[in-house]
């Protein structure tokens, strides 16, 4: 039987690889993974995380070179329009920074049994579903 054989060995290796990561950079920093966030403190001028915002930000753009040097094709599926992917960036930018986590921050909170991280996370999963209802009624797909 040959490795990554099926789609299901890369996303555990996927989702081991990111697991790491997260760990890592809590521990090594303190910092929760939050690109929206690593983002905003470079554009707001945070001191003292220039240096692991700039990493993390350039190991976003760096990973899939990685990956496709090394053999495994890069699959792209977005599903929806541009407008609606550019309106959802800004929308997890807007929330990240007005609401001082992202999906990545509040899941860390739920690690450490924070209620509110937990409220946050209730929050983003009634937008996720509003999203996905509207693109639906908007894009000609139908509601079902």
């Amino acid at each position: 039987m040959e490795i990554f054989e099926n789609g299901i060995d890369k996303l555990l290796l996927g989702g081991i690889l990111i697991g790491v990561a997260v760990g890592l950079l809590t521990v090594l920093t303190g910092r929760a993974m939050n690109a929206s966030g690593m983002i905003g403190s470079l554009l707001g001028g945070a001191e003292g995380v220039a240096a692991t915002s700039i990493a993390f930000i350039g190991g976003i753009l760096v990973a899939p070179l990685i990956i496709t040097k090394l053999g495994f094709p890069v699959q792209l599926a977005a599903e929806a329009d541009w407008p609606f992917l550019v309106a959802g960036g800004l929308f997890v930018g807007i929330a990240a920074r007005f609401g001082g986590a992202s999906l990545g921050g509040t899941l860390t909170g739920m690690a450490r049994r924070s209620g509110q991280a937990a409220v946050l996370f209730g929050a983003i999963m009634v937008g996720a579903a509003i999203a996905v209802y509207l693109q639906r009624a908007f894009s000609g797909g139908g509601i079902t």
